[in-house]
């Protein structure tokens, strides 16, 4: 598992003290996590799979694809919002990115807030 927990790690263009602090431990433990030294608790391993969208089989053993097919949670939040297709296509890019990517697409969707609520004050 650890090297299984580092190469989650460097998918999303992280450091171990960025990865550590996102999923709430310090550099060093993970550090040791990924070199074998300790095994991460449940606690962690569920925290970076729901965080990360990562297949928890996968992260444990080893068995299936690295990331977890979230298409189910995507539909069921499409059809009881009635989004559009392509604001579900979004969600499953952004539900794919790594973490730069997502730096990227957070900033352009608060600028997008920032002025959408700007246009709505003005029209008030």
């Amino acid at each position: 598992m650890n090297q299984r927990i580092k190469q989650v790690r460097k998918e999303y263009g992280l450091n171990q003290k960025e990865f550590g602090e996102s999923l709430g431990v310090k550099r060093e433990a993970l550090a040791s996590y990924e070199t074998g030294r300790v095994v991460p608790n449940n606690t962690f391993v569920q925290l970076l799979c729901t965080q990360y969208l990562i297949n928890e089989k996968w992260l444990r053993t080893g068995e299936g694809c690295m990331m977890a097919d979230n298409n189910d949670f995507i539909k069921e939040v499409v059809n009881k919002y009635n989004l559009s297709q392509y604001a579900e296509e979004l969600l499953i890019i952004y539900a794919k990115s790594n973490g730069k990517e997502r730096e990227i697409f957070d900033r352009l969707l608060e600028d997008f807030m920032l002025i959408n609520t700007r246009m709505r004050d003005s029209s008030s």
